[in-house]
C-alpha cells in the first residue's frame, strides 16, 4: 500500500512542479506520517520525488489521530492543533503538512495506475482536512498571539507607568523628612 500511495504522491508532485522543487530544497531529508489506517515512510530525493524509507530513523515524525476529523464536525481550531503531533525536526514536518495540503490531487491521470481511483478520491479528501489544518493551525496560532499580547504593556505605558513610582517616591520621601522635622521639634 505504501507503494501505491507513494506512487500517487509523486504524480500528483509531478503535476505540482512548484511543490516538488520545494521538495528538492529538502533533499535527503526523511518522515513518516502517521494516519489512523496506515503510514508513510518516505525520503526526498533530487529531484524531489519520494522514495520509501525503510530506516527506523526519520527527521519528521507527524502523528494524525482518528479524532482530529472531529474538526469537520466541531471546528475547534485550537483542539485539532493539539492532536497532531509533530515529534523531530518541527519545521520540516509543518512544512511538509503545508506543502501536501496545497497540492492538486485532481490533475492526475489515476486510470493510468492500477486500482486507484479509491485512492486519489481518498486523498482529495485527506488533501481538503489537510489544508483545513494547516490553515487552522495558522490562525489558531495568529489568535493565541493576538490574544496573549493584549495581557502585555507597551514601552509607553511601562515608562509612564515607572515615571509615576518615581513622583510617588519623592512624595513619600518629602512626607518622611515632613514626619521627622514634626518629631524633632
Amino acid at each position: 500500500m505504501t507503494k501505491t500511495i507513494l506512487v500517487l504522491l509523486n504524480k500528483a508532485l509531478t503535476s505540482n512542479e512548484g511543490s516538488q522543487h520545494l521538495l528538492a530544497q529538502h533533499y535527503n531529508k526523511s518522515f513518516r506520517i502517521l494516519f489512523p489506517v496506515f503510514s508513510i515512510s518516505a525520503i526526498i530525493e533530487k529531484n524531489g520525488s519520494l522514495s520509501i524509507h525503510e530506516q527506523y530513523e526519520v527527521d519528521s515524525i507527524i502523528k494524525i489521530p482518528l479524532s482530529s476529523l472531529n474538526y469537520l464536525i466541531n471546528q475547534d481550531k485550537l483542539a485539532i492543533i493539539k492532536q497532531i503531533e509533530i515529534s523531530g525536526d518541527k519545521n520540516f514536518g509543518l512544512f511538509l503538512l503545508e506543502l501536501l495540503s496545497k497540492l492538486n490531487w485532481n490533475i492526475i491521470d489515476h486510470d493510468k495506475i492500477l486500482g486507484s481511483k479509491i485512492l486519489v478520491k481518498f486523498f482529495i479528501k485527506l488533501n481538503k482536512q489537510l489544508q483545513l489544518v494547516v490553515t487552522n493551525a495558522t490562525h489558531s496560532i495568529t489568535e493565541y498571539l493576538l490574544y496573549e499580547t493584549e495581557d502585555l504593556v507597551t514601552q509607553y505605558e511601562m515608562n509612564d507607568f515607572c515615571k509615576e513610582v518615581d513622583e510617588l517616591n519623592n512624595r513619600a520621601d518629602i512626607l518622611k523628612a515632613r514626619i521627622n522635622l514634626l518629631l524633632n521639634a
